[in-house]
């Protein structure tokens, strides 16, 4: 059973990972359409350079979301670690896989 519950919640954060890799490409693509809507309207005195499309696109709530993602996907890492290695515990009783409790 705690293989079951362990293994559903690294299930539960694999989808919200994915989400919010999503909403973050979302992000990205909205923005991207929104500068050149910008870019457009507000004529020559615009700054449309590439660095200032960078940081309207890249703002620092995008960056912060791609740095929390990247943390989640190592903890993810880690907790599949520990699940692998207790299922091999647990499926051996810890004795036959060589390992001891």
């Amino acid at each position: 059973e705690f293989l079951a519950i362990f293994r559903e919640t690294i299930r539960d954060q694999k989808e919200r990972l994915t989400e919010a890799r999503e909403r973050r490409e979302e992000v990205i693509r909205e923005r991207t359409e929104e500068w050149v809507v910008r870019s457009q309207r507000r004529g020559r005195w615009f700054d449309a350079s590439a660095e200032a499309k960078k940081n309207f696109v890249y703002g620092a709530d995008v960056d912060y979301a791609l740095e929390k993602i990247e943390k989640q996907c190592r903890r993810l890492e880690t907790l599949e670690s520990f699940y692998n290695e207790q299922k091999t515990i647990f499926k051996g009783g810890g004795f036959e896989s060589g390992i001891r409790l």
